[in-house]
């Protein structure tokens, strides 16, 4: 009695469905092909709508007995109304004739008749892994409501001020630390200019000096304190090679036409060491 005093023609749930379809028929462009059948292009794809044999490419509308929006934009430009197109199933006449016949009551389970067979109880339930589901599945089309925890502020990171990350989910880089500031310019080219380092360490005793023939410079020894060695360290470029006319080792090489030779080096080493004796 309930059921027929209520105005809806199609199932409550039924019809919202319907409404969506409608809502998605804007975004569709049908063409008239023939008397009932249309060609519906949506996006990058085409469809065939048959509303004599009411049919879809997409076959949602074989399935469902609800018009799917290519459906709708074609009955809609028929100048038909989508709900005509409905499967009987889901109308309220279908619904009266479901309940139209009696429901016969059902006694206390203590006048159950007994029978000599084992009693039927409930199928086994196994649990399963992992927290088990409580929300409901939402159905097609059913905006989604914001809950308490995902009206939170914005996700910011205590080390760089920004947005949508954390200290912990950080990837923009390991040189931002806690209680480091950023590289800047300045300081990367001070320490560019202090790479430039050139060691000077001198001779030990028995090695030769070696002689670059590719690019014709001359390397010459560097006689420094025979007991321990010194290194020096100049944290500006080198300074300019000493010209091929000077003294250089103490005495203990010239330079001259030609260029320094094994020999030649070789003599004057020991003529140092026995100054020094």
């Amino acid at each position: 009695e309930g059921a027929q005093r209520d105005k809806w023609q199609i199932a409550p749930n039924y019809q919202k469905g319907l409404e969506f379809e409608k809502h998605l028929a804007s975004f569709c462009r049908p063409i008239c092909a023939d008397r009932g059948i249309w060609q519906v292009s949506m996006s990058e794809f085409t469809f065939i709508v048959d509303l004599n044999s009411r049919t879809c490419g997409c076959r949602k509308w074989n399935v469902a007995g609800i018009p799917c929006c290519h459906a709708v934009s074609a009955i809609q430009a028929f100048n038909h109304k989508p709900e005509e197109y409905v499967d009987d199933l889901f109308k309220k006449e279908a619904y009266l004739l479901a309940y139209a016949g009696q429901i016969i009551p059902v006694p206390d389970k203590t006048q159950w008749l007994q029978t000599p067979f084992p009693d039927v109880g409930p199928p086994r339930f196994n649990v399963q892994p992992g927290r088990p589901k409580k929300k409901r599945r939402k159905a097609r089309g059913e905006r989604h409501v914001p809950s308490r925890s995902s009206k939170r502020v914005a996700i910011r990171c205590s080390r760089c001020k920004g947005f949508g990350h954390n200290e912990g989910t950080k990837t923009k880089g390991s040189q931002e630390k806690r209680g480091r500031k950023p590289k800047t310019d300045a300081t990367s080219s001070s320490q560019q200019q202090s790479q430039h380092v050139t060691p000077i360490t001198a001779p030990q005793k028995g090695s030769k000096p070696r002689h670059d023939a590719n690019s014709g410079s001359q390397q010459q020894p560097q006689m420094m304190s025979t007991s321990q060695p010194e290194v020096q360290l100049y944290s500006q470029p080198p300074p300019d090679p000493i010209p091929t006319n000077n003294w250089y080792g103490y005495g203990m090489l010239h330079q001259v036409d030609g260029g320094p030779t094994v020999d030649r080096i070789r003599a004057s080493r020991e003529r140092f060491l026995r100054k020094k004796k």
